[in-house]
């Protein structure tokens, strides 16, 4: 028959408890980090997402711009061909007035087509800028779901080893990762 000895039997209960704690430690660690990547990878698909039709309305702005500047062309264009033909004194006295007030009616319609251009114009620009920003916040909250990503195999791996200085640099990561999801957040609001 063995012998029972008290003393070693509390050690090995306290041992046993001890990792029991570590090991929850760990595992709510991990799914604490899993959680903030989560969120972080959610809110890198919204900037994604941001950025792209942000950039498609920057597009479809400029490209109306484009077709205002060259309606306000197509104008002008008319305005100094009638104003030509007036000068130059082709058709009667008549036909002349007609020239010039068509030439004067073109010349009032081009203004509004231009301030027009210039607001679409604006417009893009705005659009483009939006973008930019919600390019810059979507790659700042990617480097924020990497570090994550990363504290989480330390942590797991911490696990595996039992070491306490693998769960630091996991604490670390994640909280860098945090940091770095924040900057990402406020870059675009």
């Amino acid at each position: 028959m063995a012998d029972f000895s008290a003393h070693r039997t509390m050690e090995e209960t306290k041992e046993r408890t001890a990792q029991t704690r570590e090991n929850r430690t760990v595992a709510v660690l991990a799914a604490l980090f899993a959680v903030l990547a989560a969120l972080a990878t959610m809110i890198a698909h919204s900037r994604s997402t941001t950025a792209l039709i942000e950039k498609n309305e920057a597009i479809l702005a400029q490209s109306r711009a484009s077709d205002a500047y060259n309606y306000y062309e197509s104008k002008r264009i008319k305005y100094h061909l009638y104003s030509a033909l007036g000068d130059a004194g082709v058709g009667g006295a008549n036909t002349r007035t007609k020239f010039a007030g068509v030439a004067k009616s073109e010349n009032a319609a081009a203004q509004p087509v231009l301030s027009n251009a210039r607001q679409l114009e604006q417009r893009a620009e705005g659009y483009e800028a939006s973008s930019a920003r919600a390019l810059s916040a979507f790659e700042t909250v990617e480097i924020a779901v990497t570090l994550l990503e990363i504290a989480i195999v330390f942590v797991s791996i911490s696990a595996l080893a039992s070491n306490q200085m693998l769960l630091w640099t996991a604490g670390g990561l994640a909280v860098a990762g945090v940091v770095f999801m924040v900057i990402g957040v406020l870059k675009h609001l």
